[in-house]
């Protein structure tokens, strides 16, 4: 059997995974991801086809959802790529957010890098404090740290001599 293809996953699916337990109803999506029901509905509806995300079949009563294999073989390879140094790339793309773009799809657009390819490399500045990320309204908004302000603007200051 052919590996699942994940490449069509972007930063929006993760968060939103990152934010579902075993616990989980879609009911109750919405709120953990600060989005209208509406918004919580697609967002459950695209990571299903993406399988990222099983339904559960309990009737009457909360729709359960559960993350697939694929969904946290997923994660856990986002954690393990989390780790990794710093390199251009990530600098490029702090300094395409020091520079007012707050988006993922505006930095995939100027960059011209793949969902998936981009959606890893902002999971590792998450995970290594250089940005912090909000869910609202069915999008996901980046924001700089200190950390990664400071990262972003070391390479434009000229050498000290």
């Amino acid at each position: 059997m052919d590996a699942p293809d994940t490449s069509s996953v972007n930063f929006l699916d993760i968060a939103c995974l990152l934010k579902i337990n075993p616990d989980t109803t879609l009911e109750k999506l919405g709120g953990l991801i600060n989005a209208s029901v509406f918004d919580a509905a697609n967002i459950a509806g695209t990571l299903k086809q993406k399988n990222l995300i099983e339904f559960g079949a309990e009737f009457p009563g909360p729709t359960g959802m559960q993350l697939t294999d694929v969904a946290k073989n997923l994660l856990n390879e986002l954690n393990a790529r989390s780790t990794e140094p710093i390199d251009v790339l990530d600098v490029e793309i702090l300094k395409q957010l020091s520079g007012g773009k707050r988006m993922p799809i505006e930095l995939q657009n100027t960059l011209n890098l793949l969902p998936r390819d981009l959606a890893f490399r902002l999971y590792k500045l998450y995970k290594q404090n250089f940005i912090s990320y909000n869910l609202k309204n069915g999008n996901v908004e980046l924001m700089l740290t200190e950390q990664g302000f400071l990262k972003a603007n070391e390479s434009a200051k000229p050498a000290q001599q």
